[in-house]
């Protein structure tokens, strides 16, 4: 009994070496890289669940690393705004705020003058309307957040409609995905929750994965992924499109050096907002 429950933590240890903070790994390939059964992997990731070191997920598990001082909740907000926006929205878009904007800065001297453009869901491509002043744009989104962003009075806005997801403020769903059938875009820009080039595009949410895909698919121009350093390398349960449908990626020279090379080797061009 004592050898047995050496080598159950022995084998515990060795999946907690192999996870990554936001990386997810599959059952399937621990079980082959331990030579242990699936169901004896999944025993071992509910013990390390209970013990709030992973999370688990459909098919896998990810590392619960604690949180980086650079993510640390926001100071309180005013009451007043409380009441009126969703604090987690609020919060979500005002961290890494100075690197968003400078992203979005250079996302927007990629597009032309009268562009038709697809934009998703999340809170980097909120900044994206403070530099698109001297375009006209028609911009089709399935983020709700966009709504309430000032935008010029030549940037078109079409909100999708559809079912409200809360925590990211997009709209999914049939009503979503027909809106984007109906249109065909010359640009297609894309906000992720990570971006590898074993993975490609994942997103945590199979909704949002659904129009993701539509956006790519119905764009007839440049693909676009706007990042943060902190999405690459990174991997979420559902793949919208393999890496090699992405043409451009756009984020900051403080990303995964190593990452970026295999993202450039599967023929994306990576462009530094910092540079």
């Amino acid at each position: 009994m004592k050898n047995s429950l050496q080598n159950v933590q022995a084998r515990q240890r060795q999946i907690l070496e192999r996870l990554q903070p936001g990386e997810l790994l599959f059952v399937r390939d621990l079980s082959q890289d331990l030579q242990v059964s699936e169901v004896t992997i999944r025993r071992d990731l509910q013990a390390l669940e209970k013990a709030g070191l992973v999370e688990r997920v459909f098919g896998g598990a990810r590392l619960l690393a604690p949180e980086k001082p650079e993510e640390a909740p926001e100071p309180p907000l005013p009451d007043v705004m409380h009441a009126l926006y969703s604090r987690s929205l609020l919060a979500r878009q005002a961290r890494h705020g100075a690197e968003k904007d400078r992203i979005c800065k250079r996302v927007a001297a990629l597009l032309e003058n009268d562009e038709i453009v697809f934009m998703n869901s999340g809170t980097t491509l909120l900044y994206l309307m403070r530099y698109v002043a001297n375009k006209h744009l028609h911009i089709f989104t399935n983020n709700a957040a966009l709504a309430l962003v000032e935008r010029p009075p030549d940037v078109e806005l079409t909100i999708t409609g559809g079912e409200h997801y809360v925590r990211t403020q997009s709209m999914v769903g049939s009503i979503a995905k027909e809106t984007l059938s109906r249109v065909i875009a010359t640009s297609c820009i894309l906000g992720v929750n990570g971006i590898s080039a074993g993975s490609g595009i994942t997103t945590s949410l199979h909704q949002e994965r659904e129009i993701n895909n539509m956006m790519l698919q119905n764009c007839h121009g440049k693909h676009i992924v706007a990042a943060h350093p902190n999405k690459i390398g990174r991997s979420h349960c559902f793949i919208t499109c393999p890496i090699q449908d992405i043409d451009i990626l756009v984020t900051l020279s403080t990303a995964n050096a190593e990452e970026l090379r295999k993202i450039q080797d599967c023929g994306v061009q990576v462009i530094f907002a910092d540079a």
